[in-house]
């Protein structure tokens, strides 16, 4: 990876650079691309990690609701 990665808090998550330059020098416009292409790639991973570990920190957090006793069984 480039150099990105997120960071998760109570507000919600955001991505973050960990490494700067993000991309190398280039001096032709085929690595501009491929540098660009790269980066591309690596916002593409960042989001999907990203929107996996909030559904999952949404889900872990809401309320847990016990359903209601089964009145056939008897109380304890």
């Amino acid at each position: 990876m480039t150099g990105l990665s997120f960071r998760i808090d109570n507000s919600g998550v955001m991505v973050v650079i960990t490494r700067l330059p993000v991309a190398p020098t280039c001096r032709d416009e085929h690595l501009i691309d491929a540098s660009i292409k790269a980066l591309k790639k690596d916002l593409d991973m960042v989001t999907a990690t990203m929107k996996e570990v909030l559904r999952r920190r949404t889900h872990e957090e809401l309320p847990v609701i016990p359903f209601p006793p089964n009145p056939a069984q008897p109380r304890r």
